[in-house]
C-alpha cells in the first residue's frame, strides 16, 4: 500500500463515526479537499497527504505519533500548523470592508507554511459549496469570509481552480438573485459562445499556420461573480448593465500566447480583419507595462450584436511572468502593487515555489524550508473585536495596540482581553491575536510606568505629551 492509500486508511480510521450537518461522513469531505487539490495539478505528496489528515488533530492529539512514525515529521508539522491556522478565527459580521493591505501579511505570518495556505483554500472551497447547510446568519459570514478573505489570497497564489468556486458558491449565498439572473444570462449565450470559439479557434489556426505562428489559444466564459464586478464597473463608467444584466456583452474571453512581441501584433491585426474592435479598448501594456511589469496586449472585438471577446495577447515569456514572477496575476487584478514594495517582494521570494508543488514531484527533497514563507519578521497582525486588522512591530504590546487605535483608548485603558482571555496590558502580541480593550471612564491621564511598557513611537509620544500637561518638570526629568 503506497503512501497516499495509507494516509487515506488512517483517515477513515480518525473520522470514523464523525458525520456532517447535512449527515455525510466527514472522511468525504477530507477525500474531496484532497481531490481539489490533485485535480488543480497538485502531486507533492507531503501536500497531498496532509490534505488527507488535515483536521486528524482536531478532536484528539492521539494520532500524532502514529502520523509521524508512518509519514514523518514533515507532514506533521504541516498539519499542527494547519489546526493553529484554523483557531486563529476572524471575529466580526462582515470583514468586506477589511483593510486589504493586511490580509495576505496576516494570513501568511499565521499560516507560516505555504502548504498550508493550500490546503486551507482547498478545505474552504469545498466548504463553501456545502455552506447551504448552515443557519443564515453563518452560511453569509462563511460566504464573506470566502469572498473578501481567501478569495483575494487564492488569487495571489495564482488561483489553484478555486478562486471560482470561493466567488460563485459565496455570490449566490449573498446575492441570489443578482446571481441566478447572471446564470441565467450565461446559460442563454453558453451554447453561442462555445460554438464560436471552436469554430473561430479552427480558422484563426488555419491562419496562424500560414504566417507560421504557434500560438497558444485559451477561451473562457467568465464566471457569475465576474460578470457582476463588471457590472459594477458598467454603473461606474454610467453605463446601464440592463435590469437582468443583458447589456452586458463582454462575458466571454481569448487568450493568444505566443513567441515574439512582433507575434503578437499579427496576431491583433488578424483579429481586426475578422472582428470589429471595441472602440476605447485597446491596452498595450507591451510598451507600456503596468507599474507591476504586467505585460500583455488587451483589446475587444465585437464578433455579433449581442456579444463581445475580450482578447488578451502575450508572448510565453510574459505569461510566464504574469503567472508566476514579478506580475503575479493578483498585483495587476487585485491592484496589490499599489500597497508597496514589500508584499511584493515577500511574496515574490516564494512564489517559484507554487510551481515546483503544481508541476514537479518533489517527495524526494526534504522541503521544510523550502516551503517556508518569508515571514513579516518585523510586524505582527492582530484583530480588533470588529476584525480590523492591525499592524504592529514585532514586540508591541496591549498598550501600544490601544494608542494604536486612537490617544483618548490608550490614555483610558485600564486592562484587556486577549482571544477572550484577561491579560496585562504589557503583554506583547503574537500574530493572530484577536485584542479587545477595556477602559475606565475616570481614567483619562496614562501612568508614568507606562514608558516602560510601550514599544512604539505613537504610544511613547500621547503617553509623554499627557504626562506633560500633568507634571512637566518630572516628565522631562524622565
Amino acid at each position: 500500500m503506497n503512501k497516499i492509500e495509507q494516509a487515506k486508511k488512517l483517515a477513515r480510521q480518525i473520522h470514523k463515526g464523525q458525520f456532517r450537518l447535512n449527515g455525510e461522513s466527514y472522511y468525504n469531505h477530507v477525500e474531496r479537499v484532497f481531490n481539489k487539490l490533485y485535480n488543480a495539478g497538485v502531486r507533492d505528496e507531503t501536500v497531498l497527504i496532509s490534505a488527507l489528515l488535515h483536521n486528524s488533530l482536531q478532536y484528539s492529539d492521539s494520532p500524532k505519533s502514529q502520523i509521524q512514525k508512518q509519514f514523518g515529521p514533515e507532514v506533521l508539522f504541516i498539519i499542527e500548523q494547519y489546526k493553529k491556522l484554523t483557531e486563529k478565527t476572524i471575529k466580526r459580521n462582515s470583514p468586506k470592508n477589511f483593510n486589504e493591505k493586511y490580509i495576505i501579511q496576516t494570513f501568511l505570518n499565521l499560516a507560516k507554511d505555504i502548504r498550508v495556505l493550500l490546503i486551507r483554500l482547498a478545505d474552504r472551497a469545498d466548504n463553501i459549496e456545502s455552506a447551504f447547510i448552515f443557519p443564515l446568519e453563518r452560511r453569509e459570514r462563511a460566504a464573506e469570509r470566502a469572498l473578501y478573505v481567501y478569495s483575494p489570497i487564492c488569487r495571489l497564489m495564482g488561483g489553484l481552480n478555486f478562486t471560482r468556486t470561493l466567488e460563485d458558491e459565496a455570490f449566490k449565498i449573498l446575492h441570489p438573485q443578482q446571481y441566478f439572473q447572471i446564470k441565467k444570462l450565461i446559460d442563454k449565450k453558453k451554447e453561442k459562445i462555445n460554438k464560436l470559439f471552436a469554430e473561430s479557434e479552427e480558422v484563426l489556426r488555419e491562419i496562424l499556420d500560414e504566417r507560421n505562428i504557434n500560438a497558444k489559444i485559451n477561451h473562457r466564459i467568465k464566471h457569475a461573480y465576474g460578470i457582476y464586478r463588471k457590472s459594477l464597473l458598467y454603473i461606474s463608467k454610467g453605463i446601464n448593465p440592463g435590469k437582468n444584466f443583458e447589456n452586458i456583452l463582454d462575458v466571454a474571453a481569448m487568450r493568444f500566447v505566443v513567441n515574439t512581441v512582433e507575434e503578437c501584433y499579427i496576431v491583433e491585426d488578424i483579429l481586426k480583419q475578422l472582428w470589429n474592435e471595441v472602440s476605447d479598448s485597446r491596452d498595450d501594456y507591451i510598451r507600456s507595462p503596468k507599474p507591476s511589469g504586467y505585460q500583455s496586449l488587451h483589446n475587444a472585438f465585437k464578433v455579433d450584436r449581442q456579444l463581445v471577446i475580450e482578447v488578451q495577447i502575450r508572448t510565453h515569456e510574459m505569461h510566464e511572468i504574469s503567472e508566476f514572477g514579478k506580475a503575479s496575476h493578483m498585483f495587476y487584478k487585485q491592484r496589490f502593487y499599489k500597497m508597496g514594495d514589500n508584499i511584493k517582494e515577500k511574496f515574490l521570494d516564494n512564489i517559484s515555489i507554487l510551481k515546483e508543488i503544481n508541476y514537479w514531484n518533489i517527495e524526494n527533497k526534504s522541503a521544510s524550508k523550502e516551503f517556508e514563507f518569508t515571514q513579516f519578521d518585523k510586524f505582527v497582525y492582530v484583530f480588533t473585536p470588529k476584525g480590523d486588522i492591525i499592524e504592529l512591530p514585532k514586540g508591541a504590546t496591549v498598550l501600544d495596540f490601544a494608542y494604536s487605535i486612537h490617544e483618548d483608548l490608550g490614555h483610558s485603558c485600564s486592562g484587556c482581553l486577549i482571544n477572550e482571555k484577561i491579560a496585562k496590558l504589557e503583554t506583547q502580541l503574537k500574530d493572530g491575536d484577536l485584542v479587545e480593550i477595556r477602559v475606565s471612564k475616570n481614567k483619562k491621564v496614562p501612568s508614568p510606568d507606562w514608558l516602560d511598557i510601550a514599544q512604539t513611537k505613537r504610544a511613547k509620544h500621547f503617553i509623554k505629551r499627557a504626562l506633560i500637561k500633568v507634571s512637566p518638570s518630572s516628565t522631562l526629568q524622565r
